[in-house]
């Protein structure tokens, strides 16, 4: 049987484990083509919160690096109405001149009740 300070240590660690935040894991990425050479070359994209929550602001972080010198960017927005389910999402990084730097495409799930 277990003493009385056995369990409260159970708990504590318990609770602690519960206040813990969701840990953030880098979603892997696809190239569009996998043949080319990309100057921006993408390892992950980090989604804040995952899954995205209906109604509430998402961001996605994009872990890249780069040899070129990028001045300006253009900035993908998703709609602001959509329905729960998992999504493929396909997003272009364009230079200046609309040079393709990159493609990606990644999976994602918006969940079907927005938390509190």
């Amino acid at each position: 049987m277990a003493s009385k300070q056995s369990l409260l240590v159970l708990a504590a660690v318990a609770a602690c484990l519960l206040l813990l935040p969701a840990a953030s894991v880098a979603t892997d990425v696809d190239y569009c083509s996998r043949g080319k050479k990309y100057p921006v070359k993408v390892s992950g994209v980090q989604i804040v919160p995952d899954p995205v929550q209906p109604g509430k602001p998402a961001t996605f972080k994009i872990s890249a690096s780069t040899d070129k010198i990028i001045q300006k960017g253009k900035l993908q927005t998703l709609p602001s109405f959509t329905p729960p389910g998992s999504y493929t999402i396909t997003m272009k990084i364009v230079g200046d001149d609309n040079e393709e730097l990159s493609c990606i495409s990644f999976g994602f799930s918006i969940g079907f009740v927005a938390s509190s």
